[in-house]
């Protein structure tokens, strides 16, 4: 016989053992020693009007009579529509099924006071469930294995820096690194060195959820950054903290039974809605995507990051004649526009169509139909944009899916400016003669690329000597988001100040009044909060849960009555 009150709360693990540490017999326990927190409640306000204020004053004490000082969780619902968890709870999940293997269906059942049937299959249930989380024939003996703790680091941005040609070369690869920061984290900004092999750590950075980097590198030495390698940071995958298996799709049916008649209930009086999102035309069209750069940067290369949006890139096959005149309209074009970007004849300009000796040409794709490529709103290759632009350029990208085919042959008459020579003035479509778009094809996809501000877009489309540099200075900096912190969003509850906000016509048939994860009590357990009543005011139930400062759970459920 052993005495209760010398066992914590929870499961128990009993050994027999002979003189030599060997294991005779075990048992697994459980210690029904937890004594309920009390809770002192004061109400302010009237729970039988609607849309009124009430305030909530509530004190915590132990079973001693002595505060609990903490931070809770505390949540107000209509007992007539949502009726507490009676499967799971705090006292459930951190004294019972962390401690057992399998899933445990309404572990709260067994918490039941005074009930005999509980306690009867909670004896079974330590028979039949458990687990051992430890060798503890071994450990007795002094076999056992030290835990290999990994040493705490701070959210950190690292990458490498690559000399220009690739080459490492220790004397040269030295650079500066400076990193600043977008959206919430905008007018942050530090600078740092690579070491000797051109590694690179920004260290000890906290950011939340929507912020982004910009990270440039400049050679300390004559020669030039050729690019910056970031790394990623690896995330464990799918590891328990325990050997509890989710939920099965029909365990809802295995709630009690007065749980399922709420459920229905709630099913009858409320109904799920499809969203329906309005957008302004863009192209006189309200069915386009967009993508920030912020879901761009995320991805290698342009290929990737339009095969991710649902585009496909297919190889073409083209007619030979076509393809030598659309060859000798880029030749032309070449001859005018070297001259028009910086006044050197001799600077010899060619597509990268002329420049190939093969019939074929990508292509992307949407769906079945091909798609009307731009680029700054210019009219764009998709070789150009896969081998010229990378993700960090792009600032956003609009997909367009049914551009009407009048209005997308005034866009590209307004980008191919040869195109008035070789199709205008023989009366020919644009869409079907340069773009081989069949012409009962009515509504056609078009994707517009937008590339950022320091990026220089006059290279697009044709290739020069003058812009070699380009790619190489764009691949010099890059701009990121990665993996944050969640912001906390704060539980939705309506305020009525006013008299016209109570005299509303949109109905507040609210079943959650209140929810907050942060209700801290004082050093004499005191702690306030308020919320309104809904349409349907009456009784309400009050839930709080929660470990104190100094260790005691709490785990509370008070039916709030008009009658306090």
């Amino acid at each position: 016989m052993f005495p209760k009150q010398h066992f914590p709360a929870g499961v128990v693990q009993f050994l027999l053992l002979n003189k030599d540490g060997k294991v005779l017999s075990e048992r697994l326990a459980f210690s029904d020693s937890y004594l309920p927190t009390i809770c002192n409640l004061t109400i302010n306000g009237t729970l039988t009007q609607k849309r009124e204020a009430v305030s909530i004053n509530t004190n915590l004490l132990d079973a001693d009579q002595r505060p609990l000082r903490g931070i809770y969780s505390v949540s107000v619902v209509d007992s007539k529509f949502a009726p507490v968890d009676s499967c799971y709870n705090i006292l459930s999940h951190l004294l019972l099924t962390s401690e057992l293997k399998g899933s445990i269906q309404s572990p709260g059942f067994y918490f039941k006071q005074g009930s005999a049937i509980a306690r009867n299959s909670l004896d079974l249930l330590m028979l039949t469930q458990g687990w051992r989380r430890y060798k503890l024939p071994e450990i007795i003996q002094g076999k056992y294995e030290t835990p290999i703790l990994e040493k705490h680091s701070e959210m950190a941005v690292q990458g490498r820096t690559v000399s220009a040609g690739g080459v490492l070369i220790k004397s040269s690869n030295e650079h500066l690194v400076s990193i600043s920061g977008t959206g919430s984290l905008k007018g942050f900004q530090r600078i740092t060195s690579t070491d000797k092999n051109g590694y690179f750590c920004f260290d000890s950075i906290a950011y939340v959820d929507g912020s982004g980097f910009h990270i440039n590198a400049v050679q300390v030495k004559a020669k030039e950054t050729g690019k910056i390698e970031l790394f990623d940071r690896e995330y464990p995958q799918n590891i328990p903290l325990y050997p509890q298996s989710p939920l099965e799709d029909d365990s809802i049916c295995n709630v009690q039974k007065e749980d399922m008649e709420m459920i229905t209930r709630l099913d009858n009086l409320h109904f799920m809605l499809q969203d329906v999102i309005v957008r302004a035309p863009i192209w006189g069209s309200r069915d386009y995507s967009k993508f920030t750069d912020r879901e761009i940067v995320r991805y290698k290369d342009m290929r990737t990051l339009l095969k991710s949006q649902g585009l496909t890139i297919s190889t073409l096959a083209e007619d030979a004649d076509v393809m030598q005149t659309r060859l000798k309209a880029d030749e032309t074009l070449a001859v005018r526009d070297t001259s028009l970007l910086n006044g050197y004849e001799s600077d010899a300009v060619e597509s990268n169509s002329s420049r190939s000796s093969q019939l074929v040409e990508d292509m992307v794709y949407y769906g079945d139909q091909q798609i009307l490529l731009f680029v700054d709103d210019n009219f764009c290759k998709l070789d150009i944009l896969v081998n010229w632009i990378t993700p960090g350029d792009v600032e956003n990208m609009v997909l367009v899916k049914d551009v009407d085919r009048n209005r997308a042959n005034a866009l590209l008459q307004g980008t191919l400016k040869w195109s008035e020579k070789f199709y205008l003035n023989t009366g020919r479509d644009l869409c079907q003669a340069y773009c081989r778009i069949p012409l009962n094809q009515k509504k056609i996809a078009v994707l517009n690329v937008t590339t950022k501000d320091n990026f220089d877009s006059r290279c697009l489309g044709w290739w020069s000597k003058y812009y070699d540099g380009i790619q190489q200075r764009n691949m010099r900096n890059t701009t990121f988001y990665p993996l944050c912190y969640q912001q906390p969003v704060e539980f939705y509850s309506p305020k009525y100040d006013t008299t016209a906000e109570k005299n509303g016509e949109i109905p507040d048939l609210r079943t959650t009044l209140y929810w907050s994860p942060r209700l801290v009590t004082d050093e004499q357990g005191n702690a306030t909060f308020s919320f309104y009543t809904s349409d349907q005011p009456g009784n309400y139930f009050l839930n709080i849960e929660g470990i104190a400062e100094n260790g005691e759970l709490v785990h509370i459920i008070k039916a709030l009555m008009p009658s306090d």
